[in-house]
């Protein structure tokens, strides 16, 4: 893709997050509950905002080519603790994601790298030959949220139905070396 002009060095990340009609009998399909734009602004806010993934990472060259990665999560079972399951599933999908060199042509086009040597291949002799490099992420943010219960109980991770009986509740997110990243109430 190419980049916008405002960030000519920056790749995308697009957010998605959909309730299937299995992950809870309270959902009906349709127009999505309010909280898949909640866990999609945060999901965005946590790898974005906390540097996990750096947009820069995902330029090809700057104003004429970038990276835009689909994050798609859905909802098979709504249990509880939404945002931290979506996050662990989201960190677990970009740290698994591994994207192909590529390089520039003179005439301005993206092409693979490693295709050059193949003339008329089948498709899986191209795709073993294809190089590919992970995407790199700075940090693994794991989340908590917890709730309080009748003004005076905290509850660690609360399932569904805990949840509709918190007075409030907060997720704290943390990284591998314990720095608090962010926290959302």
């Amino acid at each position: 893709m190419v980049p916008s002009s405002e960030a000519p060095g920056e790749g995308q990340l697009i957010v998605s997050v959909e309730m299937t009609p299995l992950a809870t009998p309270d959902f009906r399909p349709g127009k999505q509950p309010g909280i898949v734009h909640v866990i999609q602004q945060r999901l965005t806010d946590v790898l974005l905002g906390c540097s996990i993934l750096k947009l820069s990472d995902l330029c090809i060259a700057e104003g004429q080519a970038v990276w835009v990665l689909y994050l798609d999560i859905y909802v098979l079972n709504a249990a509880g603790s939404l945002l931290d399951t979506s996050l662990l599933a989201a960190v677990a999908a970009l740290q698994d994601t591994r994207l192909p060199a590529v390089h520039m042509t003179e005439e301005g086009n993206v092409e693979r790298d490693g295709l050059e040597d193949i003339e008329q291949a089948d498709a899986a002799v191209a795709a073993a030959a294809v190089k590919t490099a992970p995407l790199q992420l700075h940090g693994t943010p794991l989340s908590l949220t917890c709730g309080v219960y009748k003004q005076q109980q905290i509850l660690a991770d609360p399932d569904h139905e805990e949840e509709d009986l918190m007075a409030a509740s907060i997720t704290v997110v943390i990284d591998e070396q314990r720095n608090l990243l962010g926290e959302c109430s």
